[in-house]
C-alpha cells in the first residue's frame, strides 16, 4: 500500500499548479529525468507508482493530508485539474451530482429534464433528480424550462454545494 512517505520519496507536488514531477530519474533505465511531469492522461491523470496506477487527484490528497479519500471531486469538473484548491472529498453520489448534463440525442434538453412520450401529451417533459442511488420524479411539465426550474430547486435541496446546473 502506498504511503505518504513513499509518495514523497518518488514525487514532488505543487498545490498551486496541481502538477506532480519526478524527484529522481525513473522509468526504464532512468530515461525519464528528474523534474519531468509525472503521469499520463486518459479521462483523468494517472501516475504509475511501484507497478500500480493511481489517479493524481487521490495522490494529491495523500501528499497533502496523509490520507486518500474513497472519492475525490473536481470542483470545476475538469478531471485533469488537480490543483489543491479544486479538489474536495466526496461520496459517489456527490461526485455524480457535480457533473454537467448529458447531451440528449436529438433534443438539447437541460440536465434533469427528459421527454416523456406516453399518455401525458399535454405535459410531455418530466423532471428527475438523483439522490442516494434513487431517481426521484419531480413531476410532468408543459415546457422544458418549467421542468428545469423544478430540477434546479430539487438539486439545491438534495445536492447542496455539489449541485451543478
Amino acid at each position: 500500500m502506498l504511503t505518504q512517505i513513499r509518495l514523497k520519496q518518488l514525487l514532488d507536488y505543487d498545490p498551486e499548479t496541481g502538477r506532480f514531477t519526478w524527484r529522481a530519474a525513473c522509468g526504464r533505465h532512468g530515461r525519464i529525468p528528474s523534474g519531468t511531469i509525472a503521469g499520463s492522461i486518459s479521462r483523468y491523470r494517472y501516475i504509475r507508482l511501484d507497478g500500480k496506477n493511481y489517479p493524481a487527484s487521490g495522490l494529491a490528497f495523500l501528499w497533502m493530508t496523509g490520507q486518500r479519500p474513497r472519492e475525490v471531486d473536481h470542483i470545476n469538473t475538469n478531471k485533469i485539474d488537480d490543483r489543491w484548491s479544486n479538489l474536495r472529498p466526496a461520496t459517489r453520489s456527490q461526485n455524480g451530482a457535480n457533473q454537467h448534463g448529458r447531451k440528449h440525442r436529438k433534443r438539447k434538453l437541460p440536465k434533469g429534464v427528459h421527454l416523456h412520450i406516453g399518455k401525458r401529451r399535454s405535459k410531455p417533459y418530466v423532471a428527475v433528480v438523483g439522490f442516494q442511488n434513487r431517481r426521484i420524479s419531480l413531476g410532468y411539465f408543459r415546457t422544458p424550462e418549467e421542468a428545469y426550474a423544478a430540477y434546479s430547486e430539487a438539486a439545491r435541496k438534495y445536492d447542496g454545494e455539489f449541485a451543478r446546473f
